[in-house]
């Protein structure tokens, strides 16, 4: 492999080389002039090459599954939770029982005297 010297990009458009260089790069070349459509055309290639599909990056991988966790706290914690959810909505059942029954009573009532010969 050749040992090229090393080419610096001043502050300017214009390359600087600390010896007379030989660059594998294109920066030596001399600059073009392009049409409008050209470098619009030019623009458009580069714009579709970099595209990337939404769907196919990591960040959006990783957003949709879980990492899994077998450790007995979380196991436990998370039946705690659905322990306390579940009574908290058993509470409220329980409470309105006695509010239900009346109202099922009254609806029977009021359906017995609709239906009576």
């Amino acid at each position: 492999m050749k040992n090229y010297p090393r080419c610096f990009r001043a502050a300017s458009p214009e390359e600087t080389c600390v010896t007379d260089c030989v660059c594998p790069c294109g920066w030596v070349n001399p600059p073009k002039n392009y049409t409008d459509e050209e470098l619009t055309a030019k623009v458009t290639a580069i714009q579709e090459k970099l595209k990337v599909s939404k769907e196919s990056l990591s960040s959006t991988l990783r957003a949709k599954s879980s990492a899994k966790d077998d450790r007995s706290e979380a196991a436990a914690v998370g039946i705690v939770g659905v322990v306390f959810l579940v009574s908290l909505v058993g509470a409220i059942f329980l409470l309105d029982l006695t509010t239900i029954a009346r109202d099922v009573r009254m609806l029977l009532g009021n359906l017995r005297q609709v239906y009576q010969p």
